[in-house]
Parts: C-alpha cells; structure tokens; sequence
C-alpha cells in the first residue's frame, strides 16, 4: 500500500498514465467553487487544498463533490488532511518511492 492506494494496472497500458500532466490547484475559500473543481477533475488532476474553508462550507463542499465523483466516477484520495486529489476515470497516478 502506498500514499494512493496504488492499483495493479497493465504495466504496458500508458493511455491513462497522467505522470507528466498539469495538476490543476484549487484552494477555494467558498462552495461556489466546487463546480469548477468537478468539470477540472473530469478531464485532469486536482489538486484541492480545503484548510482555509468554515466547517459547514466545507462539509457542503465536500457533500456536493461525493455525489459529483460517483456520477461522473472521478477518484477521490485524501493525501492530508484537508488536501485532495482527484483523478478523471481511468487515470493514475505513478507513484514514486
């Protein structure tokens, strides 16, 4: 088990190898937000950085996103606390060690 919970994956299969794409950061400060945040990680990385949110903007926040990733099956890690990542379907993320 690594940082991501690494998957096995077809070592020869590259199409969804997102290693040397842009991450795209979002340190939203209000809800408004989480939209852009949803339509970015159904095609790239995000990065989201959520320690400057209110709790209860947060947990809406973070409600709306739970129901977007499920739709639109986006993958969800929480690498600290309050920092995300989310990856498109299919994508990965080569872990380093």
């Amino acid at each position: 088990m690594g940082l991501l919970n690494r998957e096995k994956y077809d070592e020869e299969d590259e199409r969804y190898d997102l290693s040397d794409k842009r991450v795209q950061v979002f340190t939203p400060k209000e809800q408004q937000i989480m939209y852009d945040i949803v339509e970015a990680a159904s095609y790239q990385v995000v990065l989201m950085n959520m320690e400057n949110m209110e709790p209860q903007e947060k947990q809406k926040m973070m409600d709306f996103i739970s129901g977007a990733i499920f739709v639109l099956e986006i993958r969800l890690f929480e690498i600290a606390e309050n920092i995300y990542i989310l990856m498109p379907r299919g994508s990965r993320i080569r872990e380093q060690l």
